[in-house]
């Protein structure tokens, strides 16, 4: 059985020290520790990636800063999709002939107001 433990610093090679402790069954003559260096783990540089990518998104998010009437523009246009969802939708359950023609003109104004955007 190994046991490591890592002290989290590292030294001046930048190389992180590790205590490795080997069970007594496995090592009866020696004193059941030694310490060697090793380089940081796969997972440390993967963290380390994803951290990167993660500050690279929010400098990108910084970047594409849109204009106000840009952000209004886009929100009117998600309105209006969600309108058109939920018309579609009582359109396809209702059997009322009447109220399905309103459907069908409020359908074709809810089309013309979002090509307009």
């Amino acid at each position: 059985m190994l046991q490591a433990v890592c002290d989290g610093k590292a030294g001046s090679d930048g190389l992180t020290s590790v205590v490795v402790v080997v069970a007594a069954a496995d090592r009866p003559s020696r004193s059941g520790r030694r310490e060697m260096r090793m380089a940081r783990g796969f997972e440390s540089k993967s963290a380390q990636d994803q951290q990167q990518e993660a500050e690279a998104k929010k400098h990108e998010k910084r970047k594409k800063r849109l204009e106000p009437e840009e952000i209004d523009r886009n929100k009117r246009r998600e309105e209006l999709m969600l309108t058109r969802t939920r018309v579609a939708r009582e359109f396809a359950e209702t059997k009322n002939e009447r109220r399905r023609e309103s459907l069908v003109a409020a359908l074709a104004h809810l089309d013309g107001e979002i090509r307009k955007i």
